[in-house]
């Protein structure tokens, strides 16, 4: 974490988001997806899954302890119907916090 840190202060000088959302997918899953969606597209761009299924693991662990700025973690492992319904109801959510300290802070 401290090099995810380092690496985004010296790439953002401390630009941090206002919410990160992480579409958290089991990592066999996630590369089942990417492959059928690279043959469906006829693309040969597979530099990424070809990497071990060790290295997907790492990444997922890395992305789930990111912690960098307020974080919402949807399971992305479920139909794509429910992801998006999970994805609009946090963005509500966010929205709805924000604008009402936006509208408190013009008062």
């Amino acid at each position: 974490t401290d090099m995810v840190f380092e690496n985004h202060r010296a790439t953002t000088g401390y630009l941090l988001p206002d919410l990160t959302i992480i579409f958290d997918v089991d990592p066999q899953v996630g590369l089942e997806r990417s492959l059928k969606r690279l043959a469906n597209a006829q693309s040969t761009e597979d530099r990424f899954e070809n990497y071990d299924l060790a290295f997907h693991n790492r990444v997922q662990e890395a992305n789930l302890a990111y912690n960098l700025s307020p974080k919402v973690i949807i399971d992305a492992n479920q139909s794509l119907e429910d992801v998006e319904e999970q994805l609009r109801e946090c963005l509500s959510d966010f929205l709805a916090e924000n604008l009402e300290s936006v509208s408190e802070n013009e008062d």
